[in-house]
């Protein structure tokens, strides 16, 4: 497992980085989930936690879609 592959990164801080709310976020992270384009982890405390892959993907759709 490379280092772009480990869910390390809280989805919360990618959608501060592109400056969006929390629930527009959710919206972007749960299309791309749906297409399968990126796997986030939930952890049991309910956080959801992605690779600097897949957290990429979802900044630029954020920012596309902006």
């Amino acid at each position: 497992m490379s280092f772009d592959e480990i869910p390390t990164i809280p989805a919360g801080n990618v959608y501060r980085a592109a400056m969006v709310s929390g629930d527009r976020g959710e919206r972007v992270l749960r299309a791309l989930t749906d297409d399968v384009t990126i796997k986030p982890v939930v952890t049991p405390t309910g956080r959801t936690l992605l690779s600097p892959r897949d957290g990429k993907s979802v900044y630029d759709a954020i920012v596309r879609a902006a």
